[in-house]
């Protein structure tokens, strides 16, 4: 099954993130278009998709109270790489 190829769906992702036996209140969302901006924007606000532009090696960090669903996530960070290399290089 290639859920993270030609069977993704915003749906196989979330029934795979909440079938895991490793459920994790915190969860790193880190690619690129086409489908990430969608997953994204869906766990944070419900039938809003596609709120987000994720470049290549854009990170973002979303909490759950109890299972991933759609607009329970809450925004912990969303950094660019301009933003990654910006933390980086300010040391």
């Amino acid at each position: 099954n290639d859920i993270l190829g030609k069977n993704y769906s915003n749906k196989n992702i979330l029934n795979l993130l909440n079938n895991s036996k490793y459920h994790q209140k915190i969860i790193m969302l880190v690619s690129h278009e086409p489908n990430v901006s969608s997953l994204g924007g869906l766990l944070l606000i419900p039938n809003k998709e596609h709120i987000f532009n994720f470049r290549e090696s854009a990170v973002m960090s979303l909490y759950f109270p109890s299972l991933p669903e759609p607009g329970k996530g809450t925004l912990n960070f969303f950094y660019q790489p301009d933003d990654l290399i910006a933390l980086i290089n300010s040391e």
